[in-house]
């Protein structure tokens, strides 16, 4: 059939029906979109590596660390531009901001469950027990919204991926 708006050849009964079977994190391009992050951890954790190699080497960062932080700056920005094809209504790049802020979340509550544990076993006071026992609850409801928030990329994700006219292969 014709599309009545665009002229292009689509199965409209195969569009309407298509639905995502599949778990939420594995969402066409949930992936692709978290990638730029990936590198941007595996990236620095190389860059101290490198900073550590240069420090050795000669006083203080040198060639071998501007270069690195450099490389991991543009192949950051080369993935961020390849989230633009992900056919989330040009959101791809501020879905995968979302994803940097979720990660900067999700260590927040490490932080937060970690010194709250290990300070309600040092205290001796049973009120600051009770604020730390607090402090770990603050720190798991931290770790739902970071989830709730991978949900809603990946949400985003599939609602596109449901609104895009079906492949040949799909209908």
């Amino acid at each position: 059939m014709t599309c009545p708006e665009c002229g292009h050849e689509c199965n409209i009964v195969a569009m309407m029906t298509r639905q995502w079977t599949g778990p939420w994190y594995d969402a066409p391009g949930f992936s692709k979109l978290l990638w730029p992050l990936v590198w941007l951890m595996i990236g620095s954790v190389l860059g101290l590596m490198a900073l550590v190699i240069d420090a050795s080497l000669v006083d203080g960062p040198g060639a071998i660390t501007v270069v690195w932080y450099l490389l991991v700056v543009v192949v950051w920005l080369a993935l961020l531009g390849n989230v633009i094809d992900i056919p989330t209504k040009g959101k791809g790049i501020g879905l995968s901001m979302l994803g940097h802020g979720l990660f900067v979340g999700y260590i927040t509550g490490i932080v937060i469950v970690v010194w709250a544990i290990v300070s309600a076993i040092s205290s001796r006071h049973v009120v600051l027990q009770a604020v730390f026992l607090g402090l770990i609850a603050v720190g798991a409801s931290l770790f739902w919204l970071m989830r709730r928030g991978e949900k809603y990329i990946a949400q985003r994700c599939i609602q596109a991926w449901v609104n895009q006219p079906a492949a040949p292969h799909d209908a």
